[in-house]
């Protein structure tokens, strides 16, 4: 299934990304030709919160999720301060259904 479409700026082309995994908390997520682009692990300690980690396709870290309970999770991305999602992560009225698609333009920093 794709879940994410890139829209060309442009000049540069477009890019299509897939999750190996119906589960976006625990996947792969490649490019058509199956080069790993992200890993996503989520870890369910028996004590403490669950974390969701981001790993780009070589291994560096890329973000972590921190789940929360009664307050809002708290995220924190490669080179930035962490900060709750709810600074960033506005409420929706649409729920997800089966296939979603995202429409982006994404601009790659060399």
């Amino acid at each position: 299934m794709i879940v994410d479409k890139l829209i060309p700026v442009p000049g540069e082309s477009a890019i299509s990304l897939r999750f190996e995994r119906n589960n976006p908390c625990n996947t792969t997520i490649v490019d058509h030709d199956g080069n790993v682009i992200y890993t996503v692990v989520t870890e369910f300690p028996s004590s403490g919160k669950p974390v969701t980690r981001v790993h780009s396709g070589v291994g560096k870290l890329v973000a972590e999720w921190i789940w929360g309970d009664a307050r809002s999770d708290l995220l924190t991305i490669s080179g930035r301060p962490q900060a709750p999602a709810s600074a960033w992560l506005k409420k929706s009225i649409i729920p997800f259904r089966e296939y979603v698609f995202f429409f982006l333009t994404w601009r790659l920093r060399v």
